[in-house]
C-alpha cells in the first residue's frame, strides 16, 4: 500500500486523461476510482478504470475519462492493481498479488469546448529516461512545440516534422509542453527523470 497524497493533479470534468502506468510483472489488472463523494468509499459508479490487463512488463498507457459530472472540489484517488485475476468490486478487500497506491486529484469545472484544441495529443514515455519523446496526434504538419519550467519560462522552442522531440538539452524536472499542428494546440505535463 503506497500513499502518495503530496502527487496531485487537476482533472477536468468530462475529459480523458492518458494515465502511465509501470509494473515489473505481467498480467495485471489495474482499477482505478475517485472518491467523488467523499465517504471513504470506492463504489462502481467512482470507477475511472475498470480492470484493464497491462499483459507485459513495462510501462503502459491507458485511458481514464472523469464524469462530466463528476462532484468539483477535492478528492482521494485509488489505484489498485491484481496479478493473474481482475481487481474485486472492493477496492480495500485483501488480494494475494495486488497493490493500491492513494492520490489527491481536484475536479475542475470543464473549460468549455475550444474548436481550436487538438483532442488526441500523446507525449510518450511520459515520465522519459532517456533524450528523446514521441509526440502523436491523428493531425498531419509540423509540430511546434514548447517547454516551460515550473517557473514559466521557455526552456525549449522548435518545430519537428516527424513525431520524435530531442529533448537531450533539458535538466530533469517538471515541464509543461504546448504543442501546435496548423492553428490548432494542446498543453500537457512532461516527467523528465
Amino acid at each position: 500500500y503506497g500513499i502518495f497524497t503530496e502527487l496531485t493533479t487537476d482533472l477536468e470534468q468530462g475529459v480523458t486523461y492518458p494515465v502511465t502506468v509501470t509494473t515489473g510483472y505481467s498480467n495485471q489488472y489495474v482499477r482505478a476510482w475517485i472518491d467523488f463523494n467523499d465517504d471513504y468509499q470506492y463504489t462502481l459508479d467512482e470507477l475511472i478504470i475498470d480492470n484493464v490487463l497491462i499483459p507485459n512488463t513495462g510501462t503502459t498507457e491507458i485511458e481514464a475519462t472523469i464524469p462530466a459530472d463528476a462532484i468539483l472540489g477535492q478528492h482521494s484517488m485509488r489505484f489498485k492493481a491484481n496479478w493473474g485475476n481482475v481487481v474485486p468490486d472492493d477496492a480495500c478487500e485483501v488480494t494475494n498479488y495486488g497493490e493500491v497506491e492513494d492520490y489527491f486529484v481536484t475536479i475542475v469545472e470543464s473549460l468549455s469546448i475550444n474548436e481550436n484544441q487538438i483532442d488526441d495529443l500523446r507525449i510518450f514515455p511520459n515520465p522519459v529516461d532517456g533524450d528523446y519523446v514521441n509526440v502523436f496526434s491523428s493531425l498531419n504538419g509540423d509540430k511546434y512545440v514548447e517547454l516551460f519550467d515550473v517557473n514559466g519560462r521557455k526552456v525549449l522552442s522548435t518545430s519537428i516534422s516527424g513525431n520524435t522531440l530531442d529533448i537531450s538539452v533539458l535538466e530533469r524536472g517538471f515541464y509543461i509542453a504546448t504543442v501546435t499542428i496548423d492553428g490548432k494546440s494542446s498543453t500537457s505535463k512532461l516527467i523528465i527523470n
